[in-house]
């Protein structure tokens, strides 16, 4: 069993014998979805914990952390505003509270995806930083989003992408399949349905609330399925 990024999931594969089993679990994308109706129906410092939680547990180092943020676009915006601010004295508090181990490439990675943001809101907009000055953690807030995975750095930096409708974030992450595995998500009930379904067609294997994305029990399967039960010989007598 290869546990780790994508050139060591790969150097594995590479010469290995034909009677060799080998089960990899590389770089994975979580995800988070919150509705209007979602964040109404929360206690917006509790959700705002929970949702930084998720992204600054392992300092965003494992697979089942929150990385990008989908946000209905249909809220107020004084409301969006408060969801913003409260998000940003949060990840001010928890950072001071689990201070991060980080190398000097991580910092580095940190600064370039800044810049880069940066950059593109200056030429092409559709993009807000929110950080402090010090590089301790970042949110990118995504007005215009196609398709595709945003880059991340990691190290507490999270993307948020508004969406109009949950086919919008279908069509941008359908051929992004592989590297789904958790999802958390505030809906209204009658919205439920529709979210998980959502989760299903994009082959997300977690599916979970805010605050329970690197809380995964031992007993649960992992991306998708039981390792042991692959590394058996089943004998049928």
């Amino acid at each position: 069993i290869v546990w780790g990024g994508a050139d060591a999931v790969i150097n594995w594969h590479t010469g290995l014998a034909y009677s060799a089993r080998l089960l990899s679990h590389g770089p994975k994308y979580g995800i988070g979805v919150l509705t209007a109706a979602g964040l109404q129906q929360s206690e917006l410092k509790r959700l705002c914990k929970n949702i930084v939680m998720d992204v600054s547990n392992w300092d965003q180092k494992a697979c089942n952390n929150l990385q990008a943020l989908f946000v209905e676009d249909s809220i107020p915006g004084s409301q969006w505003e408060r969801f913003l601010d409260c998000l940003y004295a949060t990840f001010q508090e928890v950072f001071y509270d689990a201070l991060p181990v980080r190398s000097t490439d991580d910092y580095v990675d940190i600064v370039s995806a800044r810049e880069l943001i940066k950059a593109e809101s200056i030429v092409r907009g559709g993009v807000r930083l929110i950080c402090p000055v010090e590089n301790s953690w970042s949110m990118a807030v995504w007005s215009e989003w196609k398709s595709g995975l945003i880059p991340s750095p990691l190290c507490r930096f999270l993307h948020i992408i508004k969406f109009s409708d949950l086919s919008n974030i279908v069509h941008g992450l359908k051929q992004e399949k592989y590297w789904m595995q958790t999802m958390a998500y505030a809906c209204s009930e009658s919205e439920r349905e529709n979210v998980i379904g959502m989760a299903k067609v994009l082959g997300l294997t977690r599916i979970c609330g805010f605050g329970d994305m690197i809380l995964s029990s031992s007993i649960e399967p992992h991306d998708g399925g039981y390792d042991l039960s692959q590394l058996v010989n089943m004998i049928a007598v």
